[in-house]
């Protein structure tokens, strides 16, 4: 995954420049970790559909942490028009993305060593600082607790991965801004979120417009306040991964 990107020329670029002066008043990072980003290699052998799969890549836009050169720092950061987003603004598709980032690296990381997204974003940080507090309390876990959590993130990991490979076959009503709004509310009757955000008058007609046609390929003419089978399916997948990505009994 990328980081430090931004697409809003120089206003985009003082964006960044402001964010990570705030990353270094911190002390989270120091200039010469900063000037070292550094591409971590993970292998991990987790369950996954009642087989042992093996996943290796690289993992980009790492860092090591000041207060413990072995401990490491994912940077992230998703600006839009020039600014850094709200926490709450972002969508399944960047969330998704810095869970698994995060959920590998930890894994793949001997269990005493830190591991902690830095999402730049404006405003309160539940969702990324509740994954700090999780690994917080992995690493000062005894050894059968520390096994049960370790557990439970390959489990994560895990489904995740069963439900892409299960996408390949049968790909599910899942679109990363219209199931992000569907997954915000437990009532699985209440499209109007969801509706808004897929068939809008404003942002160029919503999400079923964008995705370079696939968003309209998968889905057709599709209206969720008109079909509550469709809403309902969209609703329980979304709820399905927001579970898997989430730790709600951490967030403050």
């Amino acid at each position: 995954m990328a980081c430090l990107q931004s697409s809003g020329g120089k206003a985009g670029a003082e964006s960044v420049r402001a964010a990570l002066a705030h990353v270094y008043a911190s002390a989270l990072l120091d200039a010469d970790s900063m000037a070292n980003v550094l591409q971590e290699t993970v292998d991990v052998q987790i369950p996954v559909d009642a087989r042992l799969c093996r996943i290796t890549g690289q993992i980009s836009g790492v860092f090591a942490l000041a207060e413990n050169p072995s401990g490491r720092i994912l940077l992230r950061m998703y600006p839009a028009n020039g600014k850094l987003k709200s926490e709450a603004d972002l969508h399944f598709g960047e969330r998704v993305l810095l869970f698994l980032d995060w959920a590998l690296l930890r894994l793949h990381s001997a269990d005493t060593v830190p591991v902690r997204p830095l999402l730049l974003c404006k405003g309160d940080s539940p969702w990324q600082d509740s994954l700090a507090r999780w690994d917080a309390e992995f690493r000062d876990a005894d050894g059968a607790q520390q096994k049960q959590l370790r557990a439970d993130l390959e489990g994560r990991v895990a489904g995740l991965l069963s439900r892409w490979h299960q996408a390949e076959i049968q790909p599910p009503l899942y679109f990363v801004r219209t199931s992000w709004a569907a997954a915000q509310d437990a009532d699985a009757h209440n499209p109007g979120k969801a509706q808004k955000v897929w068939h809008s008058g404003h942002n160029k007609g919503g999400e079923h417009a964008h995705g370079q046609g696939y968003n309209l390929l998968l889905a057709g003419d599709i209206d969720f306040e008109t079909d509550a089978k469709a809403f309902q399916a969209l609703h329980a997948f979304a709820r399905e991964l927001n579970a898997l990505i989430s730790f709600p009994e951490l967030q403050a």
